[in-house]
């Protein structure tokens, strides 16, 4: 995961002889490494290597079957490479495995939230709740909305289920910063 991550750091700059390096000692250390055989796939899909790219996006999704982001990458290389059915199957089977994915919502209200749809992000994130009550990330969503909104009791409201329901302690002390925050802006008004 260390030579993954600074992979994906050196890609995100353009640094590709450097991005190359980093993923292929990633899975030289781990054959396994489902992700870093899909990060070569970007790799060389943006340096327009698409057969590598293809191959790379396949071997890791023949390493996990759950590696939806490779599963995503190779449906948009076979519609830029003239195979939108096989690219739309794909992407069809994804929509389908995300309806039950609660993180999936979150990252759609997340999105929607940093686009100013406020109420779609709500939805969104309220469907996440309802897949999974016990994620604090959800709360913490809906907290962000409910105070763009003005209505602090509900923000306050979420910030405390999203502290109760965090598992490690700087999510903890991160939203009890913003809810002592929140409660201090609001007692001057």
């Amino acid at each position: 995961m260390f030579y993954n991550n600074k992979g994906a750091i050196a890609l995100v700059n353009k640094q590709y002889d450097l991005a190359y390096n980093y993923f292929r000692n990633a899975v030289k250390v781990d054959s396994s490494f489902s992700a870093g055989w899909g990060n070569l796939g970007v790799l060389f899909r943006q340096l327009n290597y698409l057969a590598e790219a293809e191959q790379a996006y396949n071997y890791a999704i023949s390493l996990n079957q759950n590696n939806n982001t490779a599963q995503g990458n190779l449906a948009a290389l076979y519609q830029l490479t003239g195979r939108s059915k096989l690219g739309t199957d794909i992407l069809k089977k994804l929509h389908i495995k995300r309806q039950n994915n609660p993180y999936y919502y979150i990252s759609l209200g997340n999105t929607e939230f940093e686009q100013s749809n406020f109420a779609l992000a709500l939805a969104h994130y309220k469907k996440a709740y309802s897949l999974a009550p016990s994620l604090h990330e959800s709360h913490f969503g809906q907290a962000s909305v409910y105070f763009k909104w003005g209505n602090t009791q509900k923000a306050i409201y979420h910030l405390e289920q999203a502290g109760k329901k965090a598992d490690f302690l700087h999510d903890k002390k991160r939203y009890e910063s913003k809810l002592n925050a929140l409660l201090s802006l609001t007692a001057k008004l």
